[in-house]
């Protein structure tokens, strides 16, 4: 996960694009025991969802994973929602 988090970088679309997928994907496999990350995509998730012109396709899966990681966490993303609930 530190390493899918090092590559939420929006300069670069397409690997950012994956590598949030992967983000979402694997929460909902690991479930409960995403907790300990969070702390580590979130913020660049809230940082890539706020950006202006994000290209449509990373918006759509960034918002899907933040979606995700609050499903699996709750109480880890719902402090954090005033920072991207108007664009999510």
């Amino acid at each position: 996960m530190p390493i899918l988090g090092l590559n939420l970088n929006p300069e670069f679309i397409s690997v950012c694009n994956n590598a949030t997928w992967a983000i979402g994907e694997i929460a909902m496999q690991m479930g409960a025991e995403m907790q300990p990350y969070v702390g580590v995509v979130l913020p660049n998730l809230v940082e890539i969802i706020n950006r202006p012109n994000t290209p449509k396709t990373l918006l759509e899966n960034t918002t899907i994973t933040i979606g995700r990681l609050g499903y699996v966490c709750p109480q880890e993303v719902a402090p954090q929602l005033q920072q991207f609930i108007r664009p999510w």
